[in-house]
Parts: structure tokens; sequence; C-alpha cells
């Protein structure tokens, strides 16, 4: 959870149709890197577990070992300076009976370590809460049990977990029994952050489990817990539908769960791309998204609705479009031109919408607005022939990591501005491990950190149409700000030949109010460095 990245204070201001893409020297931030430490063999770092006032916990994962077909699991305590304090591998067998990772968290100032177990003969699937020392980091074998579900198909039972903003209330959501096309059943319970739980309800969906999708979950700081989900008229008719096959759905589990309610998302003729959804200070559940008039894949604009919390009415649903100029930001003059006619004819399928991209952040204003982030994302299926032999087929895949795009939701939900930062990262079978980006939001504006080519800051390149992409090679760590009026700069932070690593953002994370932890890794060698930012 990004703990400072819920609130974006002050960010109200003129609508800012052109944004600005500059190189300035001086860049409102630096990176102060640690010394270089020694990856242990055959491991990889898997994120940041979270921060105290002398330092932060990381989590490294190894890859299973040969043997035993386990992967182990190492927490890591790093100081303010970024210099490695301890290192313990964590123990996942309980007397005698080897546990499942599944995961680890800091709440409050206590770490915990969530592990499950199968057991063959009960044909039941246990979930663990455990504490460790934090100063030591020694398991203190404190196990409680937290969940249980009857699997009686071998460990496919699956638990997740979600956090209250505050950190004060964890939800465990599991899946229960049902009968194939019937209606589909979970559970939930609620604890507070010691683990004493709260209270627990198990859930009969109003619909088949074909029909319906969990697409996420929340949990206020009252306890309140929301399940979103998309409502299918007809699993089958997935894929190349000219009207919208779905519709979305969020569930309201109120007063220890005694108070349910639905909340239907539907908007008629147009596809809702993607929605998530979050709970204000007040306790009023807002939802918002991208929808498109073409397909389930595009973007033309967005939704944004507002549910009181004490009267459970909608007090504010809106869709609208985005600006033209916006969408057509890196056309060809021709592109524009026909996307233009198709516009005033009316003719749908040929009209500027933005291509794949993924919602990853609802960041909720404090004067009842709302913050989107999104990047496209996609993965491509790429097969070559031998010459030789035409039966032999290599099959690769690419992963596309592209622009990062930011709309500004008024309370009323109109848009005040979008703004849209150029990014091109296409790597091959990694996972795009060295992609995308990390984002912090410090007073009233957002910084996001990310891999650029370093030819995409030669004063030439500046105004290409589509920038040089980043494959691992000339990497320059880059800096893009995002003014309260929507305008973009963007800075080079360092290179990383220069620190002799590459930097990965999706570890890296926002630690305080004005800093970010930057983590980077090379040939078996990594390090952590503190970005302080120094707004102008």
């Amino acid at each position: 959870m990004k703990k400072y990245a819920y609130i974006l204070v002050a960010l109200c201001t003129i609508f800012s149709a052109q944004n600005i893409v500059a190189q300035i020297d001086y860049a409102p931030g630096k990176i102060d890197w640690g010394e270089e430490h020694k990856s242990p063999n055959n491991t990889r770092m898997s994120k940041i577990i979270g921060t105290t006032e002398k330092g932060f916990y990381s989590l490294r994962i190894s890859n299973p070992a040969l043997m035993s077909g386990y992967p182990s699991y190492l927490i890591e305590q790093f100081n303010n300076k970024n210099k490695v304090v301890k290192s313990k591998e964590l123990e996942m067998k309980y007397k005698k009976k080897r546990r499942e990772f599944e995961d680890i968290m800091l709440l409050g100032d206590k770490l915990f370590l969530f592990t499950s177990f199968y057991n063959a003969a009960k044909k039941k699937k246990y979930l663990f809460a455990e504490t460790l020392s934090s100063i030591s980091m020694k398991q203190r074998n404190d196990l409680q049990m937290i969940g249980e579900i009857e699997d009686k198909n071998m460990r496919r039972g699956v638990f997740d977990f979600v956090v209250s903003e505050d950190s004060t209330k964890v939800m465990v959501y599991h899946s229960l029994p049902y009968k194939r096309n019937q209606e589909e059943k979970f559970a939930f319970i609620v604890y507070d952050n010691d683990f004493t739980q709260l209270w627990k309800k198990e859930v009969t969906l109003p619909y088949n489990d074909d029909r319906f999708e969990v697409k996420g979950y929340r949990v206020d700081n009252d306890g309140n817990c929301y399940v979103m989900g998309q409502i299918f008229e007809d699993r089958k008719l997935i894929g190349g539908r000219k009207r919208p096959f779905y519709k979305y759905a969020v569930l309201s589990y109120k007063n220890n769960g005694v108070n349910f309610k639905e909340y239907q998302v539907d908007l008629k003729d147009k596809f809702i791309t993607d929605l998530t959804m979050k709970i204000n200070d007040d306790g009023d559940l807002i939802c918002a998204g991208f929808f498109s008039e073409q397909n389930q894949f595009n973007l033309k604009g967005t939704c944004f609705i507002k549910i009181d919390a004490e009267t459970e009415e909608v007090i504010t649903s809106s869709i609208k479009d985005f600006d033209f100029n916006f969408l057509t930001e890196y056309y060809s003059e021709y592109e524009k031109s026909r996307a233009e006619r198709a516009e005033e004819r009316g003719i749908t399928n040929r009209q500027a919408e933005l291509f794949r991209f993924s919602l990853d952040e609802l960041i909720l204003r404090s004067d009842g607005g709302a913050v989107l982030v999104a990047e496209q994302f996609f993965i491509e299926e790429l097969r070559s022939n031998n010459y030789y032999d035409r039966f032999d087929t290599r099959v690769s895949y690419e992963y596309n990591y592209n622009d990062i795009i930011v709309v500004n939701i008024n309370p009323d939900g109109t848009i005040e501005w979008t703004a849209r930062i150029p990014k091109r990262q296409e790597t091959r079978d990694d996972n795009g491990y060295f992609s995308s980006y990390s984002m912090a939001v410090v007073r009233d504006r957002m910084y996001f950190v990310y891999n650029d080519n370093s030819r995409n800051f030669e004063e030439r390149n500046m105004n290409r149409r589509f920038p040089y992409r980043f494959n691992g090679n000339n990497s320059i760590i880059t800096l893009s700000e995002i003014n309260q009026d929507g305008s973009v700069k963007k800075y080079a932070l360092g290179n990383n030949r220069d620190e002799k690593i590459l930097t990965r953002p999706k570890v890296c994370e926002q630690t305080g109010l004005y800093e970010m932890v930057v983590f980077g890794e090379r040939r078996g060698k990594f390090k952590f460095g503190t970005l302080k930012f120094v707004p102008q």
C-alpha cells in the first residue's frame, strides 16, 4: 500500500489543454545512493515491506531450490543511509510441516508474516498470521489461524488481503465451495491491526459463478467491506461485441456485515474499460475509471460516481469525453484529419480513442475530486521460424510499458485537466523487469520515476513523435513532474551506467512526504538510494 499516495491537496486550478514538455538542467530532486551490496545467490528483490523512523524492511525471494522445489524468503532491514543492518531467512516449516508463503506486512510498528498450510487429510487450507520481532526479525512462532478454506481440489483455494487506508483494519478474503453454474460464495473476516477478529461473514452472491467476476475489494477505516465485480450477460459472448455485454457492481457490507446494498454501474451503450473504487475520509464511496464507445480495451473518457456514506444514495454520476486534442496528440496529420471526419459524421469505430491503458491509481483529492493514473501496457507474442526446419518455431513475448496519462477530475465529475508523459519501454521475455514507473505525490505535484533512453534527452530528439525505446541500454533515470496546472516537465536524475546499476521502478516506493526509496541492481550487485524532492 502506498502510504502517502492517497490524498492530493489543492490540485484545483485552470484546465491546461496543452502540456508543456521540457528538459531543464536543474531537477526538483536528487538521489543520494547508498553503498553497493552483493545480492545473495539466485535471489531477486521483491518489494519494500514498510518503513520506520530508523529505515525500512524489504523482501527478497530466491528461485526454487533444485532438490526441494521451494523458494526461500529473506527479510532485510536497512537503516536511513540505505545500509543493510540485518538479513534473515524466514523459516517456512512449523512442527516439521512446510508452509506456503502468502505475504508479509508492516502494520503500525509490527511485522506480520502470513503463511498457509494444506491439510490433505481434512482437505482444508489454513491461513496463519505470525509476528516477527521488529529488532531481531526473529519469528515468534505465535501462529494464529485467521482463515480456513474447504479445499477438495488440492490447494486451489486462494486467500487475499486488503488493508484500510489508516492501516487499522485488515480484511481477509477467500472463496467458498459451490457447485458449478450456481451462485458463487465467498467469505471475509475483518481484523484490527493486532489481528483480533472484529467480524466475519459468509456471502452468497446473487449471480452464478459464470456471470460474476470479482475485480477488487476494500475495507474502510470503520471495518466496512466492499466488493467490486463485473456482471456478464453471457461469458461466451466476450470479444468482438459491438455493444457492452457486461456492467459493474459494488457490493457493500456495513455494520459488521448486517447491512447489505448493491450499486450497479452501467453506462448503457458505452464499454467500461477500467474501474476502481476507494473510500474517502467521510466514508463516501468513490468509483472512477474509463469508458470506450468501441470495445473493452480502448479509452474515450472518464466515468465518476460518488455514493454518500450516510444516505447510501448516488450524489454524483458523470461521464466525460477526453478533449479531442488530448486523444490525437501523437497522431499524424492524416490520422488526425481522419478522426476529425469520423467525429463529424458520427462513425464511432473510426473516432479517436486511446489504446490499452491500464488504470493503476485512484488518488482522492481533498476537495472531493479525484486523480486517475494509467499506463499503456500490452504484451505481444512474437513467432519466428527456423529457416532450415519449418516445424521449429521460437515464441517470445515483448512487454510494452509506454505512455503514462494523468486525469484530474473535479468534484462534480468534470475533467479539469489531462496530462500525458511520453514513454516507450519495450523488452523481451523479461516480464518488464526494469520497465514501468514509480509515483510520488509531493504537495500539489506528482512525480514519476522511470528508465528512459538517453537519446530522448538530446535536443534534436525532444520533439520526436515517438521517443526512442528503452530496452536496457543507454539508460537514464528519468523524473517527470506534473505541476498543479497539468503541465509536464522532464528531468534526468542520473545515468544508470555511472551508478553501475539499472533502476527497477516497480520496487521503488514513496517513504515520506518528500522522499522516495529508489532501488537498482546489476550483475549480482544492488543498492538503494534516497530520492529527496525539492519542488520549486
